[in-house]
């Protein structure tokens, strides 16, 4: 294991409809979710990263979530402090608005809480 996580963030620019994956190297100290990873980014390294960032954070409402290593979790609950690389991808199934912003449309995500989950280096 090394000392920095190495994400790999699926982009998508809809002003141009350019599609890419953005690498970021970045330390392990104090990140333990995928939405800490997130807004670590955002506030430290590139601040042009889009994603929802008007959420609970408890696994209520469903806002944040994303595939991860294939998975699709919730970012609030989802623990990444066993992997090395870390590949974060929008919803499959619905409209990307821009890079991890998806259109949920009229679903309802006030779904029951979601239990936290581990993404390990043998679940890709």
């Amino acid at each position: 294991m090394t000392d920095k996580y190495q994400v790999r963030i699926k982009r998508y620019n809809p002003h141009t409809e350019a599609e890419y994956l953005a690498t970021y190297l970045v330390r392990k100290e104090g990140l333990y979710r995928v939405l800490d990873i997130l807004f670590h980014i955002y506030d430290n390294m590139d601040p042009s990263l889009d994603f929802r960032r008007e959420l609970c954070r408890e696994g209520f409402c469903h806002s944040c979530e994303a595939k991860v290593n294939g998975k699709r979790v919730l970012t609030c609950l989802t623990l990444v402090n066993r992997l090395d690389a870390i590949r974060i991808e929008p919803l499959e199934g619905y409209p990307v608005i821009r890079d991890l912003v998806v259109d949920f449309g009229k679903e309802i995500h006030m779904l029951e809480p979601k239990r936290r989950i581990v993404v390990d280096e043998g679940d890709h």
